[in-house]
């Protein structure tokens, strides 16, 4: 600087300032199959590489293994690597405690695992099924190459077709065989019912809406002497009608036969 013919000078060294970059991306860590993370480098203002080869600041991984990112900025740079693994979570597949159908009700069996996928005896491939019929039913599930299963017994039937049981001989004697005359599996499937015998000269002998009753050869408190009768059954039969699948709900049932009574 020259001033009056004087002058001066002075001198200042401007440096570089490099602010410390440390990268940190965590502890090692697993994930499960279903599972991603998101590994983030920070610092703003810098470039990046990952070892995936993306350069953006963060990245979604999935993928068990090695991942390190490089940071630089200003000259400087710094790296750090994670570990990631992959954890096997384990599956419990339980169907349950062994059942019983009912003639107005089918069974579901059902799963709900995410991420699993599913096979069943029946052929089926969904988390849940419907069951309708007696057997045994087991499922395969595979959740992160993990295969695991179980089975479930389903005791009793569904008939789509009402066909009940009746007996056409009593003998009522005293030894618990065939001493009396009853429908049986009927009652827990009736809605509505009747039933009228006569004998062989058309007197009604016997009567009840119920369809639990038992007729043991009894009229009007006296035992009847061996013969031919005829009953006459008006009844109302649900079966799964509840359930879709299920192709018929009620069937109104009509049945005429004969009982022979044997002493």
């Amino acid at each position: 600087v020259s001033s009056c013919g004087a002058s001066d000078s002075d001198t200042i060294q401007v440096s570089n300032l490099i602010n410390p970059i440390n990268v940190d991306l965590g502890n090692d860590t697993s994930l499960t199959c279903t599972q991603s993370l998101t590994l983030s480098a920070g610092f703003p203002g810098s470039s990046y590489l990952w070892s995936t080869g993306a350069t953006t600041s963060s990245i979604t991984v999935s993928v068990p293994g090695f991942y390190w990112v490089t940071v630089s900025s200003c000259g400087a740079s710094d790296s750090d690597t994670l570990m990631i693994s992959n954890l096997i979570n384990p599956i419990n597949v339980d169907l349950g405690n062994d059942k019983n159908l009912k003639c107005t009700e089918g069974i579901i069996l059902n799963l709900n695992i995410p991420g699993s996928t599913y096979l069943w005896s029946t052929g089926e491939t969904t988390s849940s099924i419907l069951v309708v019929d007696s057997g045994n039913y087991w499922v395969r599930v595979t959740s992160c190459g993990v295969l695991t299963s179980d089975t479930i017994s389903i005791q009793g039937k569904i008939n789509f077709d009402a066909d009940p049981d009746i007996h056409n001989v009593i003998t009522p004697n005293g030894d618990a065989v065939n001493d009396e005359f009853c429908l049986g599996g009927w009652s827990d499937c009736i809605t509505d019912f009747q039933i009228v015998i006569y004998d062989r000269v058309g007197e009604k002998v016997f009567e009840s809406s119920d369809p639990a009753f038992c007729w043991d050869g009894i009229y009007k408190g006296k035992p009847l002497d061996p013969a031919v009768f005829v009953y006459y059954i008006k009844a109302r039969y649900a079966t799964a009608g509840a359930f879709p699948a299920s192709p018929k709900g009620v069937f109104d049932v009509n049945r005429t036969g004969n009982i022979s009574l044997v002493r």
